[in-house]
């Protein structure tokens, strides 16, 4: 199986697919009301998280994408302007936004080449962005004490670089419409040198990615910090396209996603993203207990959830499926079948 991925990934660099070449198959990702469909069908999707997916090389990205779409998987959460680690956390100098707005082309032939992989195995790419970690290292050095927590990136540069990449996006036709962007990871709580927590900050720069690529969902993403309430109504008010939530670190959180999926609904009318449960290293995380969350996310009528492992943050050479722990990866094995023992909610 290996073997093949790298075959694959030899392929792709024999022939580049960043192009938007048009022999790939479709792999379109829409909205229809409180759900996502996939060329044209209605699923509830489930990513896992790819943080670091931009250090990646060609060969491991396939080797990934196929051990996990093989299980069920059905898209890849990436953060284009992450951390570098080394092994603490630091300014990486290669974000695919700089701090002046503008996208390092070197790194969105990366991004590209990413998108191209992700959709020659059929998966769907969640773009995550996150403004606070791009900032000029200059004379001093990239790695602080403690976490960085502070952004040279100011909204309108933020809004300049998503647009500039929506165009991109757009300008390969049919070759990048397996794309979702979320604006901001964790908005309530991080983000550029002001906050996006104004809902009319976000519906501006929303409205501006689809100008430029109407066809691609766009969202905002609220921390467990917040509540349901307060997520769902701060989708509505800012006009994304999706709901996307980090769920409330409560003690056995799973077994309030049902009713917190529902109380939800009531808000909105849009496709609720829980986009990142517990780490399994972190809190009360138990296998038994991310297959209830998964099982319940479904049940209730989630659109999309995603598995979130830490594992991903720092991969460079490496790939994923390689370093995840014995319950992480069980629960990939096991995941057709988890998901399979429950109906998907209205």
């Amino acid at each position: 199986m290996r073997m093949k991925r790298l075959l694959l990934a030899l392929l792709l660099v024999i022939g580049p697919l960043s192009s938007g070449s048009s022999a790939r198959v479709d792999l379109v990702l829409s909205i229809d009301g409180n759900k996502f469909k996939v060329d044209g069908t209605a699923k509830f999707l489930v990513f896992v998280s790819y943080f670091d997916g931009l250090d990646v090389s060609g060969g491991n990205l396939a080797y990934d994408f196929g051990e996990l779409k093989e299980r069920g998987v059905d898209g890849v959460r990436v953060f284009p302007n992450w951390w570098g680690m080394n092994p603490n956390y630091h300014y990486a100098q290669d974000t695919l936004i700089d701090p002046d707005g503008n996208l390092r082309s070197g790194t969105l032939a990366n991004l590209l080449d990413l998108l191209d992989i992700a959709k020659a195995e059929g998966l769907l790419v969640d773009l995550s962005f996150s403004a606070e970690t791009v900032k000029y290292c200059g004379s001093e050095p990239c790695v602080e004490e403690g976490f960085p927590d502070n952004s040279d990136l100011t909204i309108a540069e933020l809004t300049e670089g998503l647009v500039d990449l929506a165009d991109e996006l757009d300008a390969g036709g049919s070759a990048y419409k397996h794309v979702l962007i979320d604006i901001q990871n964790e908005s309530d709580r991080v983000g550029p040198t002001v906050l996006l927590d104004d809902p009319n900050d976000v519906d501006a720069i929303a409205e501006a990615i689809h100008a430029e690529a109407s066809n691609i969902p766009v969202t905002i993403s609220l921390s467990g910090q917040v509540n349901w309430e307060t997520a769902a109504q701060f989708a509505v008010d800012a006009e994304v396209d999706v709901a996307t939530w980090h769920e409330e670190q409560l003690e056995a959180w799973w077994n309030y996603t049902a009713d917190r999926v529902d109380d939800m609904q009531e808000i909105t009318s849009k496709p609720i993203y829980l986009q990142e449960p517990l780490a399994s290293d972190e809190g009360d995380w138990t296998r038994a207990g991310i297959e209830d969350n998964v099982q319940a996310a479904k049940a209730s009528g989630a659109a999309a959830w995603c598995f979130h492992t830490r594992v991903s943050f720092q991969m460079n050479s490496a790939n994923l499926w390689d370093e995840l722990n014995g319950d992480e990866e069980d629960f990939f094995d096991e995941l057709l079948t988890i998901l399979a023992g429950v109906s998907w909610g209205s």
